[in-house]
């Protein structure tokens, strides 16, 4: 019957989503900020540079092509006694050249491929770090749109109040007046009512300091007032059941992107103190060159005066004065030390995890007889109401027992709605937990 009554339920609330488009639903909410907010953008910027940094890498590979023209004139000694001349004379002389020439790596013994290969890595963990950063984001809304929601019920609930407590104050007075009653109960009403109105002030200040927050997750202008669904409602999560908390912890350690950009960065750090390892060796490369070569302007289009050269060499710093070997035996120990680290945080990380999906496993189940409770206490309160009415025109119950049920119920009503939203966040809070997204998180920009 219970089952049956929760379908019931959840048609109701597609339904009535369905009847107001320009409703902003929590779904929505959060596909929205996905999309539109200013937390998505700095994210994709992310993602922009270190893409960028990797085809920077990738670029160390592709040649590197220049063109060259000098023109100069310069002087030289030469010994002409071996062509039968008088001894050595410094001959000067015009020079012309001009040509394109290309160099690039054959072989670096790993710096290359291995700067290369981090690069990716490093694209990889940030990918995830942003995926996490959005997956924060989604509940940073859910939490946004919930105190919205509730703050604005409260507002209502506060004035339903004042308006009751006028009318109970206007009746007191009256019948004080007539000779009936007495005078404290008159103020005791007026101080009654009169403490509601900085409790609404205060009220309407938090409310709407509540839709600028969201309004400011979403991307909207701050002034934005679409009407908010209250309804709480995340089809998608409705369908989630209480997991098994180890195999929940299980799933977590494949799923979880922080806990994955930590094990990626660990490997980038380590594999980067290679290459300074890797600075200790040759690197060799390939070269070639062509161009025109001369010592008068006219031989510059001539092609007998042609050069080129094609071949291949090596560069071996084999030292460079001790405070660089130092350094870089320094770079190689700390980089090596912060891939440690990073293994550290991730194994804390895990212990983390384990605690938090313990954590939002029984809040989802105290969510859930929280809901079930609250609903009982509703009920309760509504019938309340019914019967002091009934019994209110036959003199068995007097006004201020209606306002107060009345009051009683408004506040189990606002209690209900803060139990829905608290479920719907239990839910998500355990959905992300564990390393799945509320909603399709696009990855490429």
């Amino acid at each position: 019957m219970r089952s049956i009554s929760k379908i019931a339920y959840l048609t109701i609330l597609i339904a009535l989503a369905q009847v107001n488009a320009s409703v902003l639903t929590l779904e929505d909410a959060v596909r929205e900020a996905l999309l539109s907010s200013t937390q998505t953008k700095i994210f994709d910027e992310k993602l922009v540079s270190s893409r960028e940094f990797e085809n920077e890498q990738r670029g160390l590979l592709y040649p590197n092509i220049s063109v060259y023209a000098d023109a100069g004139r310069g002087a030289m000694p030469v010994d002409t006694r071996p062509f039968g001349g008088a001894g050595i004379v410094n001959q000067s002389a015009n020079a012309f050249d001009y040509g394109i020439k290309a160099t690039g790596p054959i072989y670096t013994f790993g710096k290359l491929s291995t700067a290369i290969s981090m690069a990716k890595l490093k694209d990889e963990s940030v990918r995830l770090q942003v995926k996490r950063g959005k997956q924060d984001l989604q509940m940073q809304v859910i939490d946004a749109y919930s105190a919205v929601v509730l703050a604005q019920a409260k507002v209502q609930v506060l004035r339903r109040s004042r308006d009751r407590s006028k009318e109970t104050f206007t009746l007191l007075e009256r019948d004080f007046t007539a000779g009936k009653g007495m005078k404290a109960d008159v103020l005791m009403a007026k101080s009654s009512l009169k403490s509601l109105e900085p409790q609404i002030i205060a009220a309407e200040r938090d409310a709407d300091a509540a839709r600028r927050n969201l309004n400011r997750l979403l991307g909207r202008p701050s002034q934005d007032v679409t009407p908010l669904d209250t309804t709480a409602m995340f089809a998608s999560l409705e369908e989630d059941q209480i997991p098994d908390s180890q195999v929940a912890f299980d799933n977590a350690q494949k799923d979880r992107a922080d806990l994955k950009s930590l094990e990626v960065a660990s490997k980038v750090y380590a594999g980067t103190s290679t290459i300074f390892q890797a600075n200790y060796y040759p690197t060799i490369g390939y070269m070639g060159k062509f161009g025109i070569k001369g010592s008068e302007v006219g031989q510059m289009v001539d092609w007998v005066q042609r050069e080129w050269m094609v071949g291949v060499g090596m560069t071996w710093n084999v030292f460079d004065g001790w405070g660089k070997d130092g350094a870089n035996k320094a770079k190689v120990a700390s980089w090596k030390s912060d891939a440690r680290v990073f293994d550290y945080q991730a194994s804390e990380l895990r212990r983390g995890i384990e605690i938090e999906i313990e954590s939002a496993i029984r809040d989802r189940a105290a969510a859930d007889t929280s809901l079930a409770a609250t609903q009982e206490g509703c009920d309760a309160a509504r019938e309340a109401v019914s019967l002091l009415k009934a019994n209110y025109p036959g003199g068995m119950a007097r006004l201020s027992d209606v306002l107060s049920a009345e009051d009683g119920l408004r506040n189990a009503e606002l209690g209900l709605l803060a139990a829905h939203f608290n479920r719907t966040r239990a839910m998500a809070k355990l959905r992300i937990v564990v390393g799945r997204d509320l909603v399709p998180i696009s990855e490429e920009k």
